[in-house]
């Protein structure tokens, strides 16, 4: 073969492979695409007419199923983590009921020694976290937190763009004890503005009572 018929396949070569990585890029970009496209729609469809709210004083946390519409008045166990440079770690169990196919979560501070967290649906059912209501026990760090929890000055620091949240990706069914528990995902941050501590809280799994076998 001569050098310029060799020139000539050599760039026939390189241009099919260009197209060929092109039209696979692009049809990569169209699927995924696509899928969030699909997505999207779905969470309008299952969170319709939600009133979405994430301020430094309240925040709308919605959650629903992906695969299935839910029933009404599912009864969910949300279970929590709080961890912290300065405090160990601690956890917050609390259950929730759904009402239009979804369950909501307000978690709201004034800004003084006590946060709320309750169900967006079910006024006024909540739950007000304040000094030593916040522990057990009476260890030295556990004694640390309730004298935070009587002087804090809260607020609360978003750490999600979207608090339509699919409950697939945290809740547990079947047998407890055979699947395990998913990595925990971030909520929000909870700061005292008086000692600049900060809490992320964390969803660490979702227990949906009427799927547990």
């Amino acid at each position: 073969m001569d050098g310029s018929l060799r020139k000539k396949v050599e760039l026939w070569s390189e241009k099919k492979n260009c197209y060929f990585m092109w039209n696979h890029l692009t049809l990569s970009m169209g699927c995924s695409t696509n899928q969030n496209d699909a997505e999207e729609r779905l969470k309008q469809e299952r969170f319709q007419g939600v009133e979405e709210v994430a301020t430094d004083q309240q925040i709308n946390m919605y959650f629903a199923y992906k695969d299935i519409e839910m029933k009404e008045y599912n009864s969910f166990q949300f279970r929590m983590n709080f961890t912290s440079d300065t405090y160990p770690d601690s956890g917050l169990s609390q259950s929730f009921s759904s009402k239009n196919g979804k369950v909501g979560i307000r978690v709201k501070t004034s800004g003084n020694n006590q946060w709320e967290m309750g169900n967006l649906y079910f006024e006024p059912n909540k739950t007000v976290y304040q000094s030593t209501e916040n522990t057990n026990g009476y260890s030295e760090e556990e004694s640390l937190l309730n004298e935070l929890f009587k002087t804090a000055a809260w607020k609360l620091h978003p750490l999600r763009e979207d608090y339509r949240i699919w409950l697939d990706d945290c809740v547990r069914v079947g047998n407890k004890k055979a699947k395990s528990e998913s990595d925990p995902i971030e909520l929000f941050e909870l700061i005292d503005q008086t000692t600049g501590t900060t809490f992320t809280v964390s969803i660490r799994v979702v227990f949906d009572d009427e799927r547990l076998t």
